[in-house]
């Protein structure tokens, strides 16, 4: 993980990814205990989910 920011109910963590791309997700802060990540660390990215919103800039 190349970047963890923490909030009050949820936390963004961001993976690096092979070509020099950043993945973000957003995790409850219980998953980041309960997972145990931390920067610096590595994860897995698995797509779960019946939509995906993308964004592209302005």
């Amino acid at each position: 993980m190349s970047g963890i920011q923490k909030g009050a109910v949820n936390t963004e963590v961001a993976i690096a990814l092979p070509g020099g791309d950043t993945l973000t997700a957003t995790v409850t802060c219980d998953s980041i205990e309960n997972l145990g990540l931390v920067e610096g660390g590595t994860a897995t990215a698995v797509f779960k989910a019946g939509s995906v919103i993308l964004g592209v800039a302005a």
